[in-house]
C-alpha cells in the first residue's frame, strides 16, 4: 500500500495484491490462506441485499467474521472470552432493533452497530487475580470481598457528565437526562455511592492530598473527619497498614450546589496598561465577557489553516492594491481625466505589483493558479469600485496606512488608518476599507458598536468626517458620517447630531468603554443577539443554555399560573 501511495484499497484491489506475480508495477504478496478469505468475503459482499433489517445484517456480519476465521477454533483465554461474550451481547442488542430501525442499507447498519459499540462500557475481569483495578463506570461483580475507591478529590467526584450537545438544554433538564444539570450529577453520585456500599463488602474511600497539579481538596460528598492519613510507603507495599472505613451517605445539603455571579474580573494594573488596538473597544462594546477573555486572558482560538488565502490575507492584499493604485493616480481629478483603457491598465499594474510585494508573506500567492484567481478577482472588484470614486466630490489621497497612538483613560491604543483623503476645502476624511457588512447605525448606538473610525478621528482636529469603503462584491458603496463633502447629497434626509456634538458624544462613549475594560467588567451581556453568531466563547459563557433554562423557568411559572 505504501508503494502504491494509497491509504485505502478497494476489496478487488486487495484480492489482486494477495497472490503471485506483479500488480501495478509492484511485487504481490504470496499469502494463499488470506487470499481465500478475501475471495470469500468478496463473494459474500456481492451477494448482500440492498436493504435488510438489523437481525438479518447481524447474521451476515457473523458469516463474514467466520469467513475471516474469527474467533477461530482454539480455546479463548478469560479476557478474550469475556470480549467475545460482550460482542455477542452487543450483536443481540443490535438484532433487537428491527422495529426501530426497519430495513437499512449496509452503510446504515454498520453505522448503527458502531454507535452501539461506542456507547457500551466494557472492561474484562481477570478472575485469577487477587487484586484488580477497574473503572467506576463498569458494574462491579459480587465476587469481591472488599472495594477500595481511590481518587475521590473535589475535581473527580461527583463526576461531571457531559450533556447531549444536539438537544436543547431546557428539554434535557425537563426530562432529567444524563448530565443535564449539576443537580443531576449530584444525584448520580448518590446512586454511585449506594452501589459501592453493598452489604457484606468492606468499603474503603481515599483521595490524594497532592498530585502533579498541586494540593488537592477532598470531595465534599463525604465526612472525612475520621479519615486516617496513610504514608506513601503504604501504597507500594513497604508498610502494612489497614485503611479506615469512612463511608457516609452523600450529604443532602443544598450547599453542595453553589450558585454565584462572577461578572467582574481583575482590574487592569498599571503594568497591563500597554498598547492595544481599536478592536479592544469593539469587543468591550459588543460584550464585556468577550473582551475580558480575549484581551485579558488571551483566549483567542488559533487560526485554522485552510487552502489558499484566508480572509485576513485577502483583506491585506486588497489594501495593498488600493494603495498602489492611488499612489500612481493621486486623486479624483487625475482619475476623471484617465480614459477607460488607461484606467483599466493601471488597475492591472496595481494588482500585479501588490501580489509581487506579498509573495514572501503569503506563500499561497506563489501558486500560479492561486495568483491567477486573485488577480482576476481583484481586477474585477477594483474596476467596479472605481465607479464609486468617480461619483465623489473632489479629493486628493494623501495618506496610506498611517500609524496613530491614542490615549483613552488608562488605555494606550495603537491604530492604523487605511487611508486619509483631503477634500477641496482642505479638511481630511478618515477612510477604512471593509469587505464585509457595514451598519451605519453602529456609530449611533449607545454602546458604539463600531468604534474604530470614531476613535481614529480624534487625532484630527479639523476632520470633516469618517467613511467606510465597503468593498463587498454585491454591495459597493461609501458609508459615511460628518459634515458632507464626501458623497454628493449624502446628508439629505439624515437626522444625525451636529458633527461637533457627535464627536463629543463619541469621546464620552470611548472613555466609558475604556473605564469598563480597566475596571475588569466581564459580565455576559451581548449588545445584540448577532454578536453571538460568530463568537467562539459560547462554551465558556454558556449564554445559550442559560437562556434556555431561563425560558424553561418562565414557561414553568406560566404553567403554574394557568393552573
Amino acid at each position: 500500500m505504501r508503494e502504491l501511495g494509497k491509504r485505502q484499497l478497494k476489496l478487488a484491489d486487495l484480492i489482486n495484491l494477495v497472490g503471485q506475480g506483479r500488480f501495478q508495477g509492484i511485487h504481490r504478496v504470496e499469502f494463499p490462506e488470506f487470499a481465500e478469505q478475501i475471495e470469500y468475503a468478496f463473494q459474500r459482499l456481492k451477494a448482500l441485499p440492498r436493504q435488510a433489517p438489523p437481525s438479518r445484517w447481524a447474521t451476515l456480519f457473523a458469516e463474514q467474521l467466520s469467513g475471516f476465521g474469527w474467533p477461530g477454533s482454539e480455546a479463548l483465554d478469560s479476557e478474550l472470552q469475556q470480549t467475545f461474550e460482550a460482542w455477542q451481547a452487543l450483536v443481540s442488542q443490535f438484532s433487537g432493533l428491527d422495529s426501530v430501525a426497519g430495513d437499512c442499507t449496509l452503510a446504515q447498519a454498520l453505522r448503527l452497530l458502531e454507535q452501539l459499540a461506542q456507547q457500551r462500557q466494557f472492561q474484562p475481569l481477570n478472575r485469577a487475580a487477587s487484586v484488580q483495578v477497574l473503572s467506576t463506570l463498569e458494574p462491579w461483580p459480587d465476587q469481591f470481598d472488599a472495594i477500595w475507591v481511590a481518587g475521590l478529590d473535589g475535581r473527580q467526584f461527583p463526576v461531571s457528565m457531559a450533556r447531549n450537545p444536539f438537544l436543547p438544554v431546557a428539554l434535557q433538564r425537563r426530562l432529567n437526562m444524563p448530565g443535564c444539570s449539576p443537580q443531576w450529577n449530584l444525584q448520580h453520585a448518590r446512586q454511585q455511592l449506594v452501589s459501592w456500599h453493598v452489604s457484606g463488602r468492606q468499603l474503603y474511600l481515599s483521595y490524594a492530598r497532592s498530585s502533579g497539579d498541586g494540593e488537592s481538596a477532598p470531595s465534599q460528598c463525604f465526612d472525612w473527619s475520621k479519615a486516617e492519613s496513610l504514608p506513601a510507603e503504604w501504597l507500594v507495599g513497604k508498610q502494612q497498614r489497614p485503611a479506615a472505613s469512612i463511608y457516609r451517605q452523600v450529604i443532602d445539603n443544598p450547599a453542595l450546589v453553589d450558585i454565584y455571579d462572577d461578572s467582574s474580573g481583575v482590574p487592569l494594573s498599571t503594568e497591563e496598561g500597554g498598547p492595544g488596538g481599536a478592536s479592544l473597544f469593539q469587543e468591550q462594546a459588543e460584550c464585556p465577557f468577550k473582551a475580558y477573555l480575549r484581551r485579558r486572558l488571551r483566549s483567542d482560538l488559533p487560526v485554522e489553516p485552510e487552502p489558499g488565502l484566508d480572509p485576513m490575507q485577502r483583506g491585506t492584499l486588497m489594501h495593498r492594491v488600493l494603495e498602489k493604485f492611488w499612489q500612481a493616480v493621486g486623486g479624483s481629478e487625475q482619475l476623471q481625466e484617465m480614459p477607460e483603457p488607461v484606467r483599466q491598465r493601471q488597475v492591472e499594474l496595481s494588482v500585479a505589483a501588490a501580489i509581487d510585494g506579498l509573495i514572501d508573506r503569503v506563500p499561497a500567492l506563489g501558486n500560479e493558479t492561486e495568483r491567477l484567481l486573485e488577480s482576476e478577482r481583484l481586477e474585477k472588484l477594483l474596476g467596479r469600485w472605481l465607479q464609486q470614486e468617480l461619483a465623489r466630490e473632489p479629493f486628493t489621497v494623501e495618506g496610506f496606512e498611517q500609524s496613530l497612538e491614542i490615549q483613552v483613560g488608562q488605555l494606550n491604543i495603537n491604530g492604523r488608518v487605511d487611508r486619509i483623503d483631503r477634500l477641496a476645502d482642505g479638511r481630511p476624511v478618515i477612510i477604512d476599507y471593509k469587505s464585509g457588512e457595514v451598519n451605519r447605525k453602529d456609530w449611533f448606538d449607545q454602546r458604539l458598536l463600531s468604534p474604530q473610525l470614531p476613535l481614529y478621528q480624534t487625532r484630527f482636529d479639523d476632520a470633516a468626517g469618517i467613511a467606510v469603503a465597503q468593498l463587498k462584491p454585491n454591495k459597493l458603496q461609501y458609508v459615511e458620517a460628518g459634515e458632507g463633502g464626501l458623497i454628493p447629497n449624502s446628508r439629505a434626509g439624515r437626522d444625525d447630531p451636529p458633527w461637533p456634538e457627535l464627536r463629543d458624544q463619541w469621546w464620552l462613549q470611548l472613555e466609558l468603554l475604556a473605564s469598563e475594560y480597566a475596571a475588569g467588567r466581564a459580565d455576559v451581556s451581548p449588545a445584540r443577539p448577532a454578536v453571538c453568531n460568530y463568537c467562539e466563547l459560547q462554551l465558556a459563557c454558556r449564554i445559550n443554555e442559560n437562556a434556555d433554562a431561563a425560558d424553561d423557568d418562565e414557561q414553568g411559572l406560566a404553567g403554574e399560573e394557568s393552573h
